[in-house]
């Protein structure tokens, strides 16, 4: 009952979406009817639904329905639904060719409905609907006194949506005016509902960072690092130096949207692959371990790409994803075998889909390891 609910509750506003649209869409084919050019019966039965459904689909992929809420999200998701839908119409019979006109309306349409109606919704539902940038911030510092002075004058100079700030200890003692000690940083992000978390690296270890990223990350929470004596904070795409790049956004990898991806490229591929394994599987060595992969990757035991292992860095904290049959890291290269960990982070923090499918082309005949 209680999954029941869940699934109730996430598919009201889907189902909205889709009722609004269509709505929208069948209306449009007023605008053609004045012109006295008259939609074929299956058009309106069949393709506009489907329209819809399609850009609905590539929203939903792209992070259009993931908090907080960004408009890139919902541009991506249009452009890429749009381009499907106008293959897929370009290798119709020209007899069910009606108006590429049309199609390019609705594409507007869609990505105009979305903005505006989340704009509507953050108004009336804020804590449901949060785009991102609108409200204001909590944000909680965890550095020496020093330190968090130094990011708070930075904070007051270059942001102008500060709500509340909390500064935490990187010790374990608290002193007066901080909200707790770094060993209490997951309650204190809970119970002050912090939307973003600075590290002073002056008085954080990588080390720490990268473990406090990986236990908190969420898709409401974001990640800076103050470094000494620099009058700006890095975070999203910034690097500076090498030494920087396992500190930037090495949660992108467990973000909603790209789970989802991941998730759904293992379950289409895998499945495809099974279905062809009378052929391809003459193309292994190890039969029956491909078999036994691609079936732990069907039912999501594992995943085509995972990190690298390596029992140097086994003890140090990244991200939580499944254990992938492949890994971006080629084991030919010293070098790369010597930076293992390095490798894992920029995968972590750079994850798209993309890099996966690049693996799986350059690495497919190694299913069977």
């Amino acid at each position: 009952m209680a999954i029941a609910h869940r699934f109730f509750k996430k598919s009201i506003l889907p189902a909205f979406d889709f009722t609004v649209l269509v709505s929208t869409m069948l209306l449009y084919t007023n605008i053609w009817e004045k012109e006295h050019i008259s939609f074929p019966y299956e058009v309106l039965l069949y393709a506009v639904p489907s329209y819809v459904l399609i850009w609905m689909i590539n929203i939903v992929y792209a992070g259009g329905y993931d908090k907080p809420i960004k408009m890139i999200h919902f541009l991506k998701g249009t452009a890429l639904g749009t381009l499907i839908i106008l293959s897929i119409y370009a290798l119709l019979p020209k007899d069910v060719q009606f108006s590429r006109l049309y199609i390019l309306l609705g594409a507007g349409t869609v990505f105009l409905y979305y903005v505006l109606s989340r704009f509507v919704f953050s108004f009336i539902w804020k804590d449901k609907f949060d785009l991102k940038g609108v409200r204001n911030k909590v944000y909680g510092i965890v550095g020496s006194e020093e330190e968090t002075n130094r990011v708070i004058d930075i904070l007051k100079t270059s942001a102008n949506n500060i709500q509340k700030i909390h500064r935490i200890s990187p010790s374990e003692e608290k002193h007066q005016g901080e909200s707790g000690t770094v060993s209490q940083l997951d309650q204190i992000v809970h119970i002050h509902k912090i939307d973003e978390v600075i590290f002073c690296a002056k008085d954080n270890s990588a080390e720490r960072i990268i473990r406090w990223m990986s236990k908190i990350a969420s898709d409401e929470l974001e990640f800076k690092i103050a470094q000494p004596n620099s009058l700006y904070l890095i975070g999203s795409n910034s690097v500076d130096t090498s030494g920087d790049v396992y500190l930037l956004e090495i949660d992108r990898i467990t973000e909603t949207h790209h789970k989802r991806n991941k998730r759904s490229l293992d379950l289409v591929l895998s499945f495809m692959i099974l279905l062809l394994s009378p052929l391809l599987i003459w193309m292994y060595n190890n039969k029956k371990i491909f078999l036994k992969n691609c079936w732990n990757i069907l039912t999501g035991n594992l995943s085509f790409v995972g990190y690298a292992i390596s029992s140097e860095y086994k003890e140090r904290k990244l991200p939580s994803i499944k254990k992938g049959v492949l890994s971006p890291l080629s084991s030919s290269n010293r070098e790369e075998v010597e930076n293992v960990y390095k490798q894992n982070i920029l995968y972590a923090r750079n994850y798209t889909i993309w890099k996966d499918l690049k693996v799986i082309a350059e690495k497919w005949r190694m299913l069977d390891q």
